[in-house]
């Protein structure tokens, strides 16, 4: 067994964070992968998505390929006081003890580090491993759409060690399908004339929307919307925006809207009384959720027609858990509506629409799609991914976790999970694929609060070895 250990991982980590790689700007990332191939005399492609397959030959006798996959891409969210470009900003990482993490923004360890840890392989002469075929894809954050365009024909293994796994002593083997919903609508505007005024719902923790969505935390998005669909005084929306990713819960959102001087202090008690009653609801998922006003000035400002109408539409839609799977425990199907816009004219909620049952992830649309036609709402959807089925026998599952009793002296837990995974897409292209997930342990994913146990990294690359070294 090599004496590589984690140093080394997090040291390709940090050369990764350093390269702006959020959801649709990968390409200097995708490049990076390319670079670091070519200069190794490694076989490696690109296909026009940018995603990026690297081969290197077995250094045991093993003739069986194995696929290491991971995603390029990262969530780009920050906390809302930060000065931060994503787009050409490089990640500031701390460490705080044990633990890793980024100066204010979310720090990408879903999935750089599974990506720090396949180069490490890749660049190591003396890790005993059978033949790999490394796939790194894109945009796995807005839709999987990197695994979606992947030619899997070009793929010889049979089978898929997916390192997009956030709890550590859990191996993955299934997981969620699901679909991206949008709902959309040119509004007529009006002049209007009143006080500014900015109402704000933030202090929620948000995160993943599969990883998360059982803990019943509050999604600014909707705790707006009912605020203001609740509101008795007369008011007009300028605008209305939170979120930035379907799969995230939101955290923050804000309201723009004008009202008549005369109703201000109402106003004022009224966003005390509610978010009182909010803390009240929220206590142990949401401690610091808060709705707090800003009144500015007297002004003529374009507002929204059909403010009641709109907010009914917005308060009516379905979200969060819908369906529970009984027997295992576990969320079976939920939605999120990660994004809210209204402004310009334009009405847009985006959701995250999720199942492990294909009928009831149509079930949810359906949902959607009634009450976008009785508002007379445009409804679409894009990015569906299909669920991964659990296999009853599986070669690669007895490996992973005969390795991990070896590593950690103990049982693992083997489970199917809510959150999409591209083991999905893979699955359904590969016939008789055998695959696992697993990785380190991450908290607060999606978030500016995101997070990793160095100790983590450790353990799970030292199962890694171990379970290439079986293979």
């Amino acid at each position: 067994m090599n004496q590589i250990d984690e140093t080394i991982v997090l040291s390709w980590f940090e050369k990764l964070c350093a390269i702006p790689h959020g959801s649709g700007n990968t390409a200097g990332i995708s490049q990076f992968c390319v670079d670091f191939a070519t200069e190794r005399g490694l076989a490696v492609c690109r296909d026009e998505a940018g995603n990026v397959i690297i081969r290197k030959d077995a250094t045991n006798d093993s003739k069986e390929p194995v696929i290491l996959q991971a995603h390029l891409d990262m969530v780009c969210e920050k906390l809302p006081d930060k000065e931060f470009d994503f787009t050409k900003d490089s990640l500031v990482l701390l460490r705080e003890g044990d633990m890793l993490t980024a100066d204010g923004t979310t720090l990408g360890a879903d999935n750089g580090i599974a990506v720090a840890m396949i180069l490490t392989i890749l660049d190591a002469k003396d890790i005993v491993h059978p033949p790999i075929e490394a796939v790194f894809t894109v945009d796995e954050e807005i839709g999987m759409l990197g695994a979606d365009a992947l030619d899997c024909s070009v793929l010889s293994g049979k089978r898929l060690l997916n390192l997009d796994s956030d709890e550590e002593g859990t191996l993955i083997a299934g997981c969620a399908g699901g679909i991206r919903v949008d709902c959309k609508k040119k509004i007529g505007q009006v002049p209007c004339d009143g006080i500014l005024t900015t109402i704000i719902a933030e202090g929620m923790l948000g995160g993943h929307s599969g990883v998360e969505i059982h803990k019943e935390r509050a999604n600014a998005n909707c705790v707006l919307i009912r605020f203001l669909n609740q509101l008795k005084l007369p008011f007009s929306i300028v605008s209305l925006c939170g979120g930035e990713r379907d799969n995230v819960i939101a955290s923050n959102a804000t309201a723009e809207i004008l009202i008549h001087p005369d109703f201000t202090e109402e106003l004022s008690k009224e966003v005390i009384r509610f978010s009182e009653l909010l803390k009240s609801e929220y206590a142990v998922s949401d401690p610091d959720i808060c709705l707090r006003v800003v009144f500015g000035t007297q002004c003529a400002k374009k507002v929204f027609a059909e403010t009641k109408q709109m907010l009914a539409f917005l308060n009516a839609l379905p979200g969060g858990v819908q369906n529970r799977n009984v027997a295992l425990e576990m969320v079976e199907t939920s939605l999120n509506m990660g994004v809210l816009s209204c402004k310009d004219g334009e009405l847009h909620a985006g959701f995250a629409v999720r199942s492990a049952i294909a009928s009831r992830l149509d079930m949810v649309c359906e949902k959607i799609k009634s009450l976008c036609t009785l508002a007379g709402i445009e409804y679409s959807s894009t990015g569906r991914y299909p669920a991964w089925e659990y296999r009853k026998d599986s070669f690669l599952r007895d490996t992973c976790v005969k390795a991990y009793q070896r590593v950690y002296g103990e049982e693992p837990k083997v489970e199917t999970i809510h959150a999409g995974l591209e083991c999905g897409l893979f699955y359904e292209r590969i016939p008789g694929l055998d695959a696992i997930s697993f990785g380190p342990a991450l908290y607060d994913i999606h978030s500016p609060q995101e997070r990793v146990s160095i100790s983590s990294v450790g353990r799970t690359w030292n199962l890694l070895l171990k379970i290439l070294e079986d293979l």
